[in-house]
């Protein structure tokens, strides 16, 4: 053994088999180091089903090896005989003294495993720690090919071939090899006779589960397979459904009896059934809320071989008095049922905020900068947070839907802007962390100079008080969604200096925009008889996707009938450094005959970062209109 490999010392800990990030941890020695490389290889790159491969991790140049993290999205191999009981991956590993006339070894990791199914599978990227930097291998491609595709056989079969409306069935399917494995493509359709349930599968065999809900006779498959470039079918099998269906149960509840305007209130809609025919049918409540909005629903077991499906709906309560919810038509099975009406007390006003703290729900705003020229937008991000303790925010949720009112303002025009931050991220303030419950973003410009300040803002947001401990199990499911209460949170001011904008060197076409423009013109023609159709385009480009180009001053020539022109807004612009153009097209009808001039459309901005105006122009163009056609030609 060389002195290289008595000083170094390789500890391997068990990899996952389809971990997303695992790492093998090594201690070691330091070797002669030189630059460090990795590489990852298969030995070799294509097998037949049931052939052993052996995949290659090799560092070399490295003086010490920390760490191999492997993030392959599957490893399509069994373990070399004998196979690991505790389903991790052992990797061999070897220290290889350094060639003739080199100062490094290598480290290698490898592993000896068994293709079970056809086709091509990427391994890697595999990632090494060496001497402290962070190195990546290429992925690798293992292709798996069946000795003879022909030679794959499926075939299906049910558990009971009669069975009464409720009874559970299974569908099975074995394959032939075994070791092959496929997964159908298509799972078998028994829509309007059964119900989906379970699925498992082993070597060589799987089974779907289902629930009969109607009577007759009722083909079950084909099962559809893809084996490398061949797709095999099952035969289709027969089942016998007996029996007429069950009477469903039906029924609605309410999270609460009792709210406030302004309010959602959560309808559920349960019915003894493993799926519906169609959505619920809801009565009519416009005359106390908006329309319902559906949240979500989903199956469950209600014990034995009992099933619910349930749909939830929010509903915002507009209007004070007590009304009732229902009934609620609900059908499945090919059979229909009413749920028992529901009764709701609507209140004029809210009860106290029901956050404890006050600290535990905030509203802020926000502006990139304070102080700024006549003209010059300014972003300001409106934020609710929601305190964050990792368990939730302290047993309350808050409904993203949330409404945000601006005040008037006599300084400032404003515009909603496109979101432009991540919802949902984590937030510090004031030492507590919250995360971000929602996001609007306004574009504010102001009109004159001086101190002003943007005004708070209002954002009005649902509450939710659910505390999961305070219900048992046993509570219907709307009880557990808890109550949802409006809340009105209101914003600092923002306090901003306006600057106002130099006379010096102020062009003659300046007219108040702040930021950097171009503007190109084009025309389709230049010589035309009387009655022809002139087009003129211009296109005026802005940096900054929300700031929107001022519109064009063209003088056009008399002679001309100048239809109004046709606008294309907030398209993506073509030049560098510019995010946003408008572009016009105007219609002119020649009348006169004669030459004319289309004339340069120029356009002018104050730019804030140099402190100068600037102004780009387009080309003019001449035009020349002969007389058109005698009447009859010739």
């Amino acid at each position: 053994m060389s002195e290289m490999t008595r000083r170094m010392r390789v500890r391997t800990a068990g990899v996952p088999l389809l971990a997303t990030g695992a790492i093998v941890l090594l201690a070691t020695g330091r070797l002669a180091a030189q630059e460090p490389t990795v590489r990852a290889y298969l030995e070799p790159a294509e097998v037949e089903v049931g052939d052993s491969f052996r995949l290659v991790v090799e560092i070399a140049g490295a003086g010490e090896v920390e760490a191999l993290v492997h993030r392959w999205r599957f490893f399509p191999c069994r373990y070399a005989s004998p196979p690991r009981p505790d389903r991790t991956l052992p990797f061999a590993t070897e220290i290889r003294a350094p060639p003739a006339g080199e100062a490094s070894g290598s480290v290698v990791f490898s592993c000896s495993s068994v293709a079970w199914r056809a086709g091509s599978f990427v391994l890697g990227p595999f990632g090494v720690t060496a001497d402290g930097r962070r190195l990546e291998s290429e992925a690798v491609t293992l292709v798996a090919t069946l000795p003879d595709p022909g030679a794959v056989s499926v075939r299906a079969r049910l558990d009971r071939t009669e069975v009464r409306v409720g009874d559970e069935f299974k569908l099975v399917v074995d394959v032939t090899p075994a070791h092959i494995a496929p997964w159908p493509d298509l799972p078998p359709d028994t829509w309007g006779f059964a119900a989906t349930g379970s699925r498992e599968g082993v070597d060589g065999s799987m089974s779907f589960g289902f629930v009969a809900t109607a009577p007759g006779t009722h083909e079950v498959g084909p099962v559809v397979f893809k084996v490398g470039d061949d797709v095999i079918r099952t035969e289709p099998v027969t089942l016998v459904v007996v029996g007429d269906p069950p009477a469903i149960e039906a029924r609605a509840f309410l999270n609460t009896g009792q709210t406030w305007v302004g309010s959602d209130v959560v309808l559920v809609v349960e019915a003894e059934a493993m799926e519906l025919d169609a959505d619920p049918v809801l009565p009519d409540m416009s005359a106390f809320a908006e329309p319902p909005r559906a949240r979500g629903g989903g199956r469950g077991s209600s014990g034995g071989d009992r099933y619910t499906v349930h749909r939830d709906y929010r509903i915002r309560v507009v209007s004070a008095g007590e009304y009732e919810i229902g009934p609620v038509q609900v059908t499945a099975g090919g059979r229909t049922a009413l749920t028992e009406p529901l009764k709701l007390v609507v209140g004029e006003a809210p009860p106290p905020a029901p956050v404890e703290s006050p600290k535990d729900l905030r509203a802020t705003a926000t502006a990139e900068q304070r102080r700024v020229y006549v003209g010059e937008p300014v972003i300001v991000t409106y934020r609710v947070l929601a305190r964050d303790n990792r368990s939730g925010f302290e047993g309350w949720e808050v409904e993203e839907d949330d409404t945000l009112v601006l005040p008037a303002h006599d300084d400032f025009q404003h515009r909603r802007i496109r979101s432009r931050g991540r919802w949902r991220e984590r937030v510090s303030l004031e030492g507590r962390l919250y995360r971000v419950a929602s996001e609007h973003h306004v574009m504010f410009s102001p009109v004159e100079a001086g101190e002003t300040a943007i005004r708070p803002a209002e954002l009005m947001l649902q509450v939710n008080q659910r505390r999961e401990s305070d219900y048992g199990w046993e509570t219907n499911r709307a009880e557990r969604q808890g109550t949802w209460t409006p809340v009105t949170l209101t914003t600092d001011p923002i306090p901003i200096e306006v600057v106002p904008l130099p006379a010096e060197g102020r062009p003659a076409s300046f007219r108040g925009h702040v930021g950097r423009l171009a503007v190109v013109s084009r025309v389709d023609r230049t010589h035309m008889q009387t009655g022809d159709t002139l087009t003129v385009r211009v296109e005026i480009s802005s940096v900054g996707e929300d700031v929107v180009p001022p519109d064009p001053e063209i003088r056009f020539p008399t002679g001309f009938e100048v239809i109004e022109p046709e606008v294309v807004p907030d398209a993506p612009a073509v030049g560098e450094g510019f995010a946003l153009t408008h572009f016009y097209s105007y219609r002119l009808v020649a009348r006169q005959e004669g030459g004319f001039r289309i004339p340069a459309v120029e356009v002018s901005w104050f730019d804030p970062e140099k402190e100068s105006y600037g102004t780009a122009g387009s080309e003019p163009f001449d035009i020349t209109v002969a007389g058109g056609p005698r009447e009859g030609g010739g």
